[in-house]
C-alpha cells in the first residue's frame, strides 16, 4: 500500500501513510465535502474528519468494511464501483445535473480496482470537479491485468491519457512510487 515513508525516524508503518494522508491536505483544503472511493477501514475518512473538518461520505464494496466505518459514524454506499455509477446517475444526478455533489473524489489505491475506468471519470465529473488519487502505475509501457483480484496497474501515461480523452484537466501529477520506502517496509515486516 502507498506510504510517504521520507524523512521518517520512526519504525510505525502507520505514520507513513498518515503522512501520505497529510500530505494531500493541501489539494482538498478545510470544510470540503469529499466522497472516498474505495474507503477502506476509515482511516483517511477519519482524518479528513479530525484535521480538516471535512463532510466525507464513503464508498466500499466491501460489506465488513463499509459496517466497520459505518460504526465509526461516516456514511458509507456499499456497493460494487459500479453499481456506484449507476445508482448516483439513475437516483441523484437525473434529479438535477447541474448540482455538484461533491468538493472532491478521492480514490486511494481504489482506481485500480475499477472496471470502467473511463465510464467512472465521466461519472466524477457529474459529482465533483476535482479527483485527486493515490494510484499504483508502472513505467513499462505496458498494462498490467490480475484477473483474479480485480486489479489493473496502468502504464502512466495510459492513465493520464484517459484523464484528458475524458475532459479532466491535470493540475498536479507527482510519482511518488519511486522513492518510497513502503515496500521495503512490508518485506521487512
Amino acid at each position: 500500500h502507498y506510504g510517504d515513508f521520507t524523512n521518517i525516524n520512526s519504525n510505525t508503518n502507520l505514520f507513513g501513510f498518515d503522512k501520505t494522508i497529510i500530505n494531500l491536505y493541501k489539494f482538498i483544503g478545510y470544510n470540503k465535502k469529499v466522497l472516498d472511493v474505495g474507503c477502506g477501514w476509515g482511516g483517511t475518512m477519519k482524518m479528513l474528519d479530525s484535521d480538516l473538518n471535512c463532510d466525507i461520505e464513503g464508498v466500499s464494496p466491501s460489506i465488513n468494511q463499509g459496517k466497520y466505518v459505518s460504526n465509526m459514524g461516516y456514511k458509507v454506499h456499499y456497493c460494487n464501483f459500479e453499481h456506484l455509477i449507476n445508482y448516483y446517475i439513475q437516483e441523484t444526478i437525473y434529479q438535477n445535473p447541474d448540482l455538484k455533489r461533491y468538493d472532491v473524489a478521492l480514490f486511494i489505491e481504489s482506481f485500480e480496482h475499477i472496471k470502467q475506468k473511463p465510464t467512472m471519470l465521466k461519472f466524477c465529473g457529474l459529482l465533483s470537479d476535482k479527483i485527486i488519487m493515490i494510484v499504483k502505475c508502472n513505467n513499462k509501457n505496458t498494462n498490467i491485468r490480475y484477473e483474479d483480484i480485480n486489479l489493473d496497474i496502468l502504464d502512466e501515461d495510459y492513465l493520464k491519457n484517459m484523464f484528458i480523452k475524458n475532459d479532466w484537466k491535470i493540475k498536479y501529477w507527482e510519482n511518488i512510487r519511486i522513492d518510497n520506502k513502503s515496500n521495503q517496509i512490508w518485506d521487512y515486516n
